[in-house]
């Protein structure tokens, strides 16, 4: 059927739910370090502020990375110069926008 009826009224998410493939999405699948575009099988996720220094998993900490890059950063938090984090920017400037 083209249309359905609901017994409950079901309320949308304000935040889309937080996947590889959402995150992807947000990315453009674009490295956010060399700001080259790849195929998934060739991206991973790279926390900004690795766990083991107190980052969480969220989408504000959560970038998605190219294997070479995400392993060229490992475990630290400082970022070199020339490294600007797109999808960071925008996502802060949302929720500046919704706020």
């Amino acid at each position: 059927p083209a249309v359905i009826m609901m017994k409950q009224m079901m309320r949308r998410r304000r935040t889309p739910r937080f996947t590889k493939t959402n995150l992807y999405l947000r990315d453009l699948y674009t490295c956010q370090y060399c700001k080259t575009k790849f195929p998934r099988n060739q991206l991973s996720l790279d926390h900004v502020i690795p766990v083991s220094k107190g980052g969480k998993t969220n989408w504000t900490n959560i970038v998605a990375a190219c294997n070479s890059c995400n392993s060229l950063k490992g475990n630290k938090t400082n970022i070199k110069q020339g490294y600007s984090l797109i999808s960071l920017t925008i996502m802060n400037w949302l929720q500046k926008e919704n706020s």
